[in-house]
């Protein structure tokens, strides 16, 4: 929501997407963004609020891995896109 709050104009979307099977739940959540990602060597998101990691990439990296699922993050043409899928038979 911050990168999104952050663009000037009127274009400023955020679009959430989400399906459910008997086995599995995926997410993506798409929003407008400009700017530049920080990665460090082991591929993890730089805050660019505060020292540290990224807190919410981070956190949806974690459940991912908690419920056996992939995350994937990336930035593309003023869009920054998140996904997650998760397996309900893993926990």
């Amino acid at each position: 929501m911050d990168a999104c709050n952050a663009q000037s104009g009127e274009d400023k979307k955020i679009i959430v997407r989400a399906k459910t099977d008997d086995h599995s739940l995926c997410v993506t959540i798409d929003n407008t963004f400009s700017g530049s990602l920080d990665i460090d060597q082991e591929r993890h998101f730089v805050s660019s609020k505060h020292e540290g990691l990224g807190l919410g990439t981070e956190s949806i990296k974690s459940i991912a891995e908690k419920y056996g699922g992939v995350c994937k993050f990336e930035a593309n043409n003023g869009m920054f896109y998140a996904s997650v899928m998760c397996f309900k038979d893993h926990a």
